[in-house]
C-alpha cells in the first residue's frame, strides 16, 4: 500500500525540532519519524519505506516494518495521510 502526506499539512523546525502541524494539530517528529515523513510520497510501498529506513540504520527490517506500520497507524488516525 502506497501513503501521501496530506496537502494541508506544514512541517516546521524549531529549536532543532521537526514539527508536522495541521490546523491546532501538532506532531513532533524525531529524526526517523521526519524520515518516514519524508518518504510517504505516494511512490513508494510501506514496503520499500521501511527498506530504506533498515538499510539507513542498518536494523532489522521485520523491526523496522512493525514501527513504520505503527507509525503510519498513527499518522492517519490524526488524517496526516492518506492512501493513494
Amino acid at each position: 500500500m502506497k501513503y501521501a502526506r496530506n496537502v494541508f499539512i506544514q512541517t516546521r523546525i524549531l529549536n532543532d525540532k521537526t514539527y508536522a502541524v495541521k490546523n491546532n494539530d501538532v506532531y513532533l517528529l524525531d529524526e526517523v519519524a521526519y524520515k518516514i515523513w519524508s518518504l510517504l510520497d505516494g511512490e513508494r510501498t510501506v514496503d520499500e519505506v521501511a527498506t530504506a529506513i533498515a538499510e539507513e540504520y542498518k536494523a532489522d527490517k521485520e523491526t523496522v516494518l512493525g514501527d513504520v506500520n505503527e507509525f503510519i497507524q498513527e499518522l492517519k488516525d490524526v488524517d496526516f495521510i492518506e492512501v493513494v
